[in-house]
């Protein structure tokens, strides 16, 4: 047990962060690319209409493993009345995105609950170092590393793909 805002629980609660944020969006940005081959693998040609939506619902996972991360952290730290909040800004925001977005379709709708989730995250983070709970430098340390490397990761699969003659699609179609 570590007590509450001491250096060893903001460098644990920066490297929970680290941990999750250098597995889970490289998984994603790597089966964000691999959408069509691992829709077929798993589940077979039937649901390849479904590849379109995999980038999205991978980076809408993502995000939310995040956030969960996140309020977890600030929960740990006795922060409930944020957490609350949190809870708050995600029924509001969820509300007026079903009840709009939809109109649009499925991915106007998985665009919409990613923004909303993009900025419960930023709150959520922005807390965390206000109030001392996580490692000053410990939210960058775990996100732009990872960010970064994904993005190289997927530049260099585009710029291969193109220089190969690989028929390449937008990159949020799971090509």
């Amino acid at each position: 047990r570590l007590r509450v805002r001491s250096a060893q629980s903001r460098k644990a609660s920066a490297l929970i962060m680290r941990c999750l944020a250098w597995t889970v969006v490289p998984l994603a940005v790597g089966i964000g690319l691999t959408a069509e081959p691992v829709v077929r693998l798993l589940y077979g040609t039937q649901w390849l209409a479904s590849v379109r939506l995999v980038p999205g619902a991978l980076a809408l996972g993502g995000l939310l493993a995040l956030v969960s991360a996140s309020y977890t952290l600030l929960l740990a730290h006795q922060e409930q009345r944020l957490c609350l909040a949190a809870d708050v800004a995600r029924l509001v925001g969820t509300l007026p995105a079903l009840a709009v977005a939809v109109r649009w379709g499925v991915e106007a709708y998985l665009a919409s609950l990613i923004l909303l989730q993009i900025a419960i995250l930023a709150t959520m983070l922005l807390w965390l170092q206000r109030d001392e709970t996580i490692a000053r430098g410990g939210v960058s340390a775990s996100l732009i590393p990872s960010a970064l490397a994904s993005a190289g990761a997927l530049a260099i699969v585009v710029m291969l793909g193109r220089a190969s003659g690989v028929a390449i699609g937008p990159i949020w179609t799971g090509f």
